[in-house]
């Protein structure tokens, strides 16, 4: 379900689990939500994630991480701008490094991994014109988002 808009996951969840007949996929994602409130400001990064961003910033290099794009340092994430905003509030010093931010709401952003709407959206974003996504590597750590990267040619 990693990589999948959140009523699709949801609605995978709750009918995987049973529990349809008691609650819906939007009842679950409100539950969701309080718990991602509490959970979500105090997220870490990943070990090594703040020393690779800062090299690949340093070097103005263009790179695609599953959830993060860089060239000269911009990153795209899956979850909505509410989301965004809980979880890297910690990481503002380290997010100022970003060209730009896609996220998974973004208006060009029609389908969900492993469509590759959302990695094509941030490639297009960067100064001068799109990037080729033959010069995008990608770090992606759900299947859905391998395939992504692979149907957008990166």
């Amino acid at each position: 379900m990693m990589g999948k808009k959140a009523i699709e996951a949801a609605g995978v969840f709750v009918e995987e689990t049973g529990i349809s007949d008691v609650l819906t996929a939007e009842d679950f994602l409100v539950e969701r939500e309080e718990m991602l409130k509490t959970m979500f400001p105090t997220s870490e990064l990943m070990p090594g994630a703040s020393r690779l961003i800062r090299h690949l910033h340093a070097k103005e290099s263009a790179w695609l991480q599953g959830k993060n794009l860089i060239k000269r340092s911009s990153f795209l994430f899956m979850w909505g701008w509410h989301h965004f905003e809980l979880k890297t509030q910690r990481h503002g010093e380290l997010f100022s490094l970003m060209h730009h931010v896609v996220l998974g709401d973004d208006p060009k952003v029609k389908q969900g991994k492993p469509s590759p709407d959302i990695f094509l959206a941030a490639a297009r974003r960067f100064e001068g014109g799109p990037v080729d996504p033959l010069n995008v590597v990608v770090f992606e750590d759900a299947p859905a988002g391998v395939n992504a990267a692979k149907n957008a040619g990166m």
